[in-house]
């Protein structure tokens, strides 16, 4: 005989597992951080100074930010035209970071971008020996949780010296990728790229170096509430198999 009192108590039974799992444990966002940073450094230079003209054709800086909940992001970049104050040539110094985490989704991502042009009306043939001093560093924790950090330069000019430079076709790319779901963890990379340009007399050579750091995370079900939510269900559908 159908017991309406008895159904309905464990009905009520099942729904209450299935709120408290998806209540009583609140979700969980990874955390995650990226860091490019990059000086490039002119260091030598043959050939007159005089009639050497450096434009800043372009620069871009921006960041990105979302959370939710009590999810959080921070992001920031900098620039800094001749940090070391040669006077001669051109210097640079960019970075983007990211970092981010909490109870809930969050993501933020920052760019620095760098063009100029070096204009050779010197009259003679000059060479320009630069240093690219760079750091790359992404890391990220807890399953939802992704972080990349990118450096590219691409030299539009020629190129005497600088293997991985000119193997490349002018363009340097490097980029660090950690995403505990994919299984992928990057150590930190500190490292320094040397070239040389070489421009006739009016000429020009064009250098662009682009920094992007990026991250996310995504708020994932605790297990205690999954194992409450999957007891909820399977109770639910014993009763109203017996129903």
């Amino acid at each position: 005989m159908f017991d309406r009192t008895v159904f309905r108590r464990s009905l009520a039974a099942g729904l209450c597992i299935v709120v408290a799992g998806l209540t009583a444990t609140p979700a969980s966002a990874g955390v995650f951080a990226a860091d490019a940073s990059a000086r490039l450094d002119l260091t030598g230079l043959v050939g007159a100074s005089a009639g050497l003209d450096f434009t800043v054709v372009d620069t871009l800086s921006g960041t990105e930010r979302r959370a939710s909940g009590n999810g959080g992001a921070d992001a920031s970049l900098s620039y800094t035209d001749d940090p070391l104050g040669l006077g001669v040539g051109f210097n640079a110094l960019l970075a983007a970071d990211v970092a981010g985490g909490g109870d809930a989704d969050a993501d933020a991502e920052a760019t620095s971008q760098l063009l100029f042009e070096i204009a050779n009306d010197t009259g003679d043939l000059v060479q320009l020996s630069y240093a690219l001093v760079y750091a790359l560093d992404a890391s990220a924790d807890g399953p939802g949780a992704y972080a990349e950090a990118l450096l590219n330069l691409f030299v539009d000019g020629v190129l005497i010296d600088g293997d991985a430079l000119i193997d490349g076709g002018g363009v340097f790319r490097r980029n660090l990728i950690a995403d505990p779901d994919g299984g992928i963890a990057s150590n930190p990379v500190d490292s320094t790229l040397a070239f040389t340009l070489e421009i006739e007399d009016g000429d020009y050579a064009e250098i662009e170096l682009v920094l992007n750091g990026y991250g996310y995370g995504n708020a994932v079900p605790a297990p205690p509430a999954l194992l409450l939510f999957a007891a909820g269900l399977g109770l639910l559908r014993l009763r109203l198999r017996r129903a």
